[in-house]
């Protein structure tokens, strides 16, 4: 009597869902689809130990990426196995539907659920940026590729300041500006980043304020230091200097994550870099805004308290070399087409006695000042290449690229031209052409990793099971 029961009421279930419209049929299989169990949030912000700190920097990355990570990689032999097999190990931080939970590393933003205009511009400013007529210099930066100071407005708050070079007013400012707005939409954690514009007599010379010499010795910053330094930087012609107004971040910083491994001192860290999905999938998304300076030393993990619980908040950092810029000047024509010492390459070229050369970008016309070497044309999304190696990089499986390129398609052409707008170009068709070249590796992207009438559904799919756990 029961099985006739179930068999009749299974029966009855089936007839009610042919009879329903098609677009009826289609939420009754959506709605069953909520009912499984998915988790959106990675509770990874335990309470933890203070870490301690660690230094990175240039040559760092450069001889952990280009050297020591590849080397360990080399003696990976499940990895070379799983290579040759063509079984790449997917990622480990993934939920029931393949996504990313929220986490101290990944919030789910636009790609979950769409920004508004307004939410876009805004980004992760709590502010305007700095507030007041006179600002107090605490530090200077004069040695390095680009100058810098850190000041305190009148009330309390503490920047950072970032110049453009006199060359290219604009170039540096605008990427940094405009970059923050997009990885904050993509998920990241970033700082606020703002553009600021202030005249020589706004700054005062703090007590105790202070710089470093060639030599790196630390001494008292002087009103002759402090001109020198603005001497070598952008001016409008108004007088005034145009720059990024960086926040400080909050809580403590204790240098940036490796993509590769765990930081043995944060016990909330159980997964390896290199099979994070948030981590792998970033580089689809440094593809998209030429983030080719991606590496250790433009990452920040912060020690932040919230919520009476002290753990590390992970943090991507420093944009002025991202849409084709190099912060001084134009990205070269090699940029994004091979790492700055690629091995492999090198070997190939070795072994073809030179007839086989590595691919470069077109050298485009100059137009624009304000706009770096940046261009949808003969951009290939999976053969671009960050200026070092870096292990979750190339770890990265096509389940991890969908998953980015659908965030990436997930933008559209009204958000682009509303984070563009914040980068504050004076020039409308310089603008213009940012705007055209953003969308345009939009779409190469969707082609490369998408089938676009199956990411299409996918995306009215996932705006109903997904929840709206946006922060």
């Amino acid at each position: 009597m029961k099985n006739y029961l179930r068999n009749l009421a299974l029966l009855m279930a089936i007839g009610l869902a042919l009879a329903l419209p098609a677009g009826a049929q289609q939420l009754a299989v959506q709605q069953e689809v909520v009912q499984v169990d998915v988790m959106w949030v990675d509770y990874d912000e335990a309470d933890i130990s203070e870490p301690a700190g660690r230094d990175s920097g240039y040559y760092y990355d450069f001889i952990d990426g280009t050297i020591i990570q590849q080397v360990k990689q080399g003696f990976d032999f499940p990895r070379i196995a799983r290579k040759v097999l063509g079984r790449s190990k997917e990622a480990l931080n993934v939920n029931a539907v393949d996504a990313v939970p929220d986490s101290s590393w990944f919030t789910n933003r636009n790609g979950m659920l769409p920004m508004s205009l307004y939410e876009i511009r805004r980004g992760p400013n709590q502010d305007e940026g700095p507030v007041g007529e006179s600002f107090t210099v605490l530090r200077a930066k004069t040695v390095g590729i680009t100058p810098g100071l850190w000041i305190r407005d009148e009330q309390g708050s503490t920047y950072i300041l970032k110049f453009d070079p006199p060359d290219y007013p604009e170039l540096a400012t605008a990427a940094e500006v405009i970059s923050t707005k997009l990885f904050y939409a993509i998920g990241y954690n970033v700082p606020q980043n703002t553009i600021f514009r202030f005249r020589r007599s706004q700054l005062q010379i703090g007590d105790g304020a202070t710089y470093k010499d060639n030599a790196g010795r630390e001494q008292a910053l002087t009103p002759a230091v402090l001109e020198e330094l603005l001497a070598r930087v952008a001016q409008e012609k108004s007088g005034r200097y145009r720059v990024v107004a960086s926040k400080l971040l909050p809580g403590k910083p204790k240098g940036g994550f490796k993509f590769a491994g765990v930081r043995e001192d944060d016990p909330n860290d159980i997964i390896p870099h290199e099979h994070r999905r948030d981590v792998r999938g970033l580089r689809v998304f440094s593809a998209w805004l030429e983030h080719n300076d991606i590496r250790v030393g433009n990452t920040l993990d912060m020690y932040v308290e919230e919520h009476g619980r002290r753990f590390l908040r992970h943090y991507l950092i420093d944009f002025g070399s991202t849409l084709g810029s190099d912060t001084l000047f134009p990205n070269r024509p090699e940029v994004g087409h091979e790492h700055q010492f690629d091995m492999k390459q090198a070997g190939t070229t070795l072994l073809t006695l030179g007839l086989r050369q590595p691919a470069t970008e077109p050298e485009p016309i100059r137009c624009f000042a304000s706009v770096g070497r940046y261009s949808a044309e003969d951009f290939d999304p999976r053969r671009w290449k960050s200026n070092f190696p870096l292990v979750a990089f190339e770890n990265m499986t096509e389940a991890d690229a969908r998953w980015a390129a659908e965030i990436v398609g997930s933008f559209t052409d009204e958000q682009i031209r509303a984070a563009v707008e914040t980068g504050e170009i004076s020039e409308p068709a310089a603008e213009d052409y940012l705007v055209k070249q953003l969308i345009g590796r939009r779409d190469r992207i969707v082609d490369a990793y998408l089938d676009r009438s199956v990411a299409d559904r996918t995306r009215v799919a996932s705006n109903i099971v997904k929840p709206a756990l946006r922060k």
